[in-house]
């Protein structure tokens, strides 16, 4: 579990880390429904390391290969079209139109499928991130 010290009181999860340092760097709105998209967004973003917690922790390469190629022609289709429909219905950011730690938090999970997971989905022109 990823936790962060601020003035010695304990802030655990990674998602709410970086939800108070977007508050405190002005990239997490203030208004309550522009806040919940971006929640929405940081919460598919959990969905989607549950879906890829399993292969992530296959130790067997074959086994972890084919359940990547089972993610990739099933579940991350639908969680794929999920992020694009929400791209598409914006104005270039994934939240609020405007930069956010959505933002910030998609892009790196799009690096990761170029790197770690070794996993590119055909289709899904927002969520490249080449």
């Amino acid at each position: 579990m990823d936790f962060a010290q601020v003035d010695g009181t304990v802030v655990a999860q990674s998602y709410a880390i970086l939800g108070y340092a977007g508050r405190l760097a002005g990239l997490m709105p203030t208004e309550p429904l522009k806040a919940a998209q971006v929640e929405s967004v940081l919460y598919h973003l959990m969905d989607l390391d549950v879906l890829l917690a399993p292969s992530g922790k296959e130790q067997d390469a074959a086994k972890k290969k084919q359940l990547r190629q089972d993610l990739a022609a099933g579940p991350l289709t639908s969680w794929f079209g999920h992020l694009e429909r929400m791209l598409a219905n914006s104005s270039g950011y994934i939240a609020c139109g405007e930069l956010t730690v959505a933002d910030l938090a998609c892009f790196c999970r799009m690096q990761s499928f170029k790197g770690a997971h070794h996993l590119r989905l055909k289709g899904f022109p927002h969520s490249q991130s080449d």
